[in-house]
């Protein structure tokens, strides 16, 4: 599959299948326009798509100001904030992509960590791709083996062994819960073979190194896939970014957020090495962007906890993102 890195699938959907059964504009763009019924429209310029043919598709179906292209005051500030907390020997990593425009902002953004649970999004979408080929059933019952079991995370590790329970629910459980044991079940049903032809399909060979480490840039990049439904198809990527939205069993970036804003994400952490991850997308209406942002106390001098990394650095970095997001 050709990787395609912009929104062509969304105004597809828009165009080819909004006309037919009615919708509004309104929705889409945040300002009132004339509602889409009974398959007729007023002709405005939001509506007309060919009047640039040129341009990117998506021009036509939101304002000029969610086109954000210059980033480099936010910059100044994320940098400051990781040059500090180099000082104190704790490695700061943020790759931010703000997907209408691709404009992106990136900090240590090739240095690699170990993923820890933000392994689960990777199987979930393998696991995913067989449901969509039907090698797979969402109503498949999944037996609980011994070795499955896994009390680093999740409550699942308690259950005896003989325990059934359908793909869908510990599809769930992995990522809502971030279960481990429900992980590893999953992790059963895909293979070495599968996991290559993904990467390669998406372009992310590099996603895991030698030594199964990530990074932010290859992370975003993976995200990017579900956002733009370049290896599910849409029904799929849909439900499984439902799922992560549903992920509030640690609050690292969220705590930086609006209230009222949506965000798909998986966070990991390895407490003993004094590890933390938190990734994911940020649905500002009409401004959805990318965040990825990984610290590591790499000398061990802070001992950092997941408190301090999420109150000082993850809380601080999606604040600063978020708001200069919503003000420009």
């Amino acid at each position: 599959m050709q990787n395609k890195w912009i929104m062509v699938g969304l105004l597809s959907l828009m165009l080819g299948m909004g006309l037919a059964i009615g919708i509004s504009i309104e929705l889409i763009t945040g300002v009132n326009k004339p509602s889409v019924t009974s398959g007729t429209v007023a002709t405005t310029q939001a509506q007309l798509p060919n009047t640039y043919p040129l341009l990117d598709p998506m021009r036509a179906l939101l304002p000029q100001g969610d086109f954000i292209v210059m980033f480099k005051p936010l910059r100044l500030k994320l940098e400051k904030l990781v040059a500090d907390w180099a000082k104190r020997g704790v490695v700061v990593a943020i790759q931010m992509e703000y997907l209408n425009t691709g404009s992106y902002l990136s900090i240590n953004q090739n240095y690699r960590m170990l993923p820890a649970s933000l392994t689960k999004v990777p199987v979930a979408m393998m696991v995913m791709r067989r449901i969509e080929q039907g090698t797979l059933s969402f109503d498949q019952i999944l037996e609980l083996k011994d070795e499955d079991r896994d009390s680093k995370w999740g409550e699942m590790y308690k259950l005896p062994v003989g325990t059934k329970m359908s793909l869908r629910e510990v599809i769930e459980k992995s990522l809502t819960l971030s279960d481990n044991t429900a992980h590893k079940m999953l992790y059963r049903l895909v293979g070495v073979q599968e996991a290559q032809d993904m990467s390669q399909e998406l372009n992310l060979e590099d996603l895991f190194d030698k030594e199964g480490k990530i990074s932010a840039r290859e992370y975003a990049r993976l995200l990017r896939s579900l956002y733009s439904s370049s290896y599910l198809k849409a029904e799929y990527s849909q439900q499984l970014l439902d799922l992560m939205t549903r992920d509030q069993v640690v609050k690292f970036l969220i705590r930086g957020l609006g209230p009222d804003v949506k965000y798909a994400h998986k966070f990991g952490e390895s407490s003993a090495i004094y590890s933390y991850l938190d990734a994911g997308i940020v649905y500002v209406p009409n401004r959805p962007y990318v965040l990825v942002v990984m610290v590591h106390d790499e000398a061990g001098k802070v001992k950092m906890s997941r408190e301090l990394a999420g109150e000082q650095i993850f809380e601080k970095v999606a604040k600063l993102t978020y708001e200069y997001i919503t003000s420009h």
